[in-house]
């Protein structure tokens, strides 16, 4: 099993558990699960366009189940906002290795499993509070 899988499988298989031990009521549970599905979904609408990796499109999935819909709106926002400071970041670099001749790949994407992580990490801790 590749260790990018493995990642995504862990966090869903971590929130049956938190869910189970921290007694979450099925029907929250189930919405938790629905706003993984929606996700997932337009993540594959994304995927199918090319704006999106297969990989992030599942990672971003499984951190949403985590937070839910309530707190889906400030965790999109945190990862689009932490995207967007990485693909500045990557424009950055890649000036600069032009600038100073060095060599640099000419990919156009940006691994946003980054971005990703770091909006799940700067809702999280508002999402435990509610607990």
């Amino acid at each position: 099993m590749p260790w990018k899988f493995a990642v995504v499988l862990s966090l869903a298989v971590c929130f049956v558990l938190f869910a189970a031990m921290a007694g979450l009521p099925v029907l929250d549970a189930g919405a938790h699960v629905l706003c993984a599905v929606t996700i997932l979904a337009g993540g594959f609408v994304l995927f199918y366009l090319s704006l999106l990796g297969g990989g992030d499109a599942k990672l971003l999935a499984s951190a949403a189940l985590w937070f839910g819909f309530d707190q889906l709106l400030p965790f999109l926002a945190s990862v689009a906002l932490a995207g967007g400071v990485l693909s500045l970041a990557y424009m950055a670099a890649n000036a600069m290795r032009t600038e100073f001749g060095w060599p640099f790949s000419d990919t156009r994407s940006v691994p946003y499993g980054a971005a990703i992580a770091a909006g799940a990490l700067a809702v999280l801790p508002d999402w435990l509070a509610s607990f």
